[in-house]
């Protein structure tokens, strides 16, 4: 009984991650629409109001987002201080991009929007690796014959485990890019050998998503079920093209970001089908909670959580500020005592 009760616990969880990720990447794309709607505006546009409007229902939906996060936290420990971090970034680049709006600077504000994209498809991919780390556990709770981490390089992963592991590479691609110059700068030997060991990792990122896709074909033929992964490949060469010319420029960055996003989506597509697949071999029931065991952040991450909270709880409503001083509170009760119960 007290297995199961865990187990239905992990599996609520789990719900909420993959719910979470869903809403993610759905407003991060809408974000995406919004600032190419908003390319080579007047600043006389009688659009602004208007672009105003849906950048503030975008920030209604992040906020929302972020609050169920809060909430996931203070049961589970896969909401992990980074991954807050992240939600916060992509909320402040959004009240960035509605002063901006409000000052009729466009351009101001697709740059706030851009910010705003990044960190919540970083967010989304904390997310995604964090719930399939909860998936292996769930696995190996069943007495699955899932493979252990670090076993092989895709060799034996499933496609939504290889689509996550290509996410974190090209997270990671995309953080070494953010410490290389612009295009048109003089770049020193250091980075010129740092973005030549960029382009090496991005040629393999791309061979692993070849060969992904040459399964793939095998087995389903061309119907794309893993999402547009050529347009992905295509965008992948040119920014291994741009790094090994050196020429690093805001729309490679943009290429990056939405070479992420899309492998964000097409893991999400799969996960979707493997967790529909799960939920119909097990009948509804209630969802009991267990507490979750003492969390020892250390006090940098801390003190970075509070600070981010602090950002999030400004012009929220006194709701939402219970709910962060409850999240801290549990925080703080279940590092003091790890029997605690919240």
């Amino acid at each position: 009984m007290k297995r199961e009760m865990k187990r239905n616990s992990q599996k609520e969880a789990m719900r909420q991650m993959q719910k979470g990720i869903n809403d993610l990447l759905d407003v991060s794309k809408q974000q995406e629409a919004l600032r190419e709607q908003m390319k080579n505006m007047d600043p006389n546009s009688s659009q602004y109001p208007q672009m105003a409007q849906k950048q503030q229902k975008l920030q209604e939906s992040m906020q929302n987002i972020a609050n169920n996060m809060m909430q996931l936290g203070q049961k589970s420990t896969s909401v992990s201080p980074e991954m807050a971090q992240d939600l916060g970034d992509a909320l402040q680049g959004m009240k960035d991009a509605m002063q901006s709006l409000s000052d009729r600077n466009g351009s101001k504000a697709q740059q706030s929007q851009s910010g705003a994209m990044s960190s919540m498809n970083s967010a989304a991919s904390r997310m995604s690796e964090s719930l399939a780390s909860m998936m292996q556990g769930e696995g190996a709770g069943q007495g699955g014959q899932g493979q252990t981490p670090g076993q092989g390089e895709g060799r034996g992963m499933s496609p939504f485990q290889r689509l996550q592991q290509l996410a974190d590479q090209q997270q990671s691609i995309g953080e070494g890019m953010n410490r290389v110059g612009q295009g048109g700068q003089q770049m020193d030997e250091k980075q010129r050998g740092e973005l030549g060991r960029l382009a090496g990792q991005q040629g393999r990122a791309l061979k692993a998503l070849q060969e992904l896709e040459q399964e793939r074909k095998k087995i389903v033929g061309d119907k794309k079920q893993l999402g547009d992964l050529n347009q992905i490949a295509q965008d992948m060469q040119e920014v291994m093209s741009d790094m090994q010319s050196g020429n690093i420029t805001p729309e490679t960055r943009q290429r990056q970001d939405r070479i992420l996003s899309r492998l964000l989506d097409a893991s999400r597509s799969m996960n979707d089908r493997d967790y529909e697949k799960s939920r119909e071999s097990n009948s509804g029931q209630d969802v009991t909670r267990r507490s979750p065991g003492a969390i020892d952040l250390p006090e940098q991450q801390r003190q970075s959580m509070r600070t981010m909270m602090q950002q999030l709880r400004q012009g929220y409503s006194k709701d939402y500020e219970n709910l962060i001083r409850q999240y801290f509170e549990a925080l703080q009760r279940q590092r003091l005592s790890p029997s605690a119960k919240p």
